[in-house]
């Protein structure tokens, strides 16, 4: 007999952040529950997040400060935005606390605009906490700008490791525009 279980389903982090950022904002209609009714985005996103939860329930161990990480997580913060549960933001604001200090210094050096997308939750969490620690934090991110790399006609590096100086990626774009 075949089980009636949820099962969840193992997927990269960076498709969990897309499939999430997606059912935040396309608020697309799911399949009907067992009353006939349609499933929202909303229960379809808050899925993710406590699947992703559930499976990594320390945000301390979640993983290093990176791109796929403040893009699931930032994802994670519409949720919160939608539902008020305060574990979501609670856990987003764990992490960032695992990555910096109290005076807002991250715990890594800042040597690509990949480094750069988690920052946002800097902003959010400012906005959301007030605590001056974020927006020191946010206004380190956004000084490295004043020296980080540029191509000769002003372009920024994406990153600054040998084997990709001078190279300009579309989707650093994507993660340095809020900075």
């Amino acid at each position: 007999m075949k089980s009636t279980h949820a099962a969840f389903i193992r997927i990269p982090l960076g498709t969990a952040a897309i499939i999430l950022m997606l059912a935040t904002a396309l608020r697309a209609q799911g399949p009907s529950s067992g009353d006939g009714r349609p499933l929202s985005d909303l229960t379809w996103s808050q899925r993710v997040v406590d699947s992703t939860l559930s499976r990594s329930p320390d945000p301390k161990q979640f993983g290093s400060w990176s791109y796929p990480r403040g893009l699931y997580l930032f994802g994670q913060y519409l949720v919160y935005r939608r539902t008020h549960n305060p574990r979501y933001l609670g856990y987003i604001k764990d992490w960032v606390d695992a990555h910096i200090d109290a005076e807002g210094h991250p715990d890594r050096d800042i040597h690509a605009l990949d480094d750069v997308l988690a920052a946002n939750l800097l902003v959010v969490l400012y906005q959301e906490t007030h605590q001056p620690r974020y927006k020191l934090s946010a206004d380190i991110f956004r000084r490295r700008f004043d020296t980080y790399p540029r191509t000769s006609d002003g372009g920024f590096w994406h990153a600054t490791v040998p084997s990709r100086q001078w190279q300009l990626w579309l989707d650093g774009n994507y993660m340095a525009v809020p900075f």
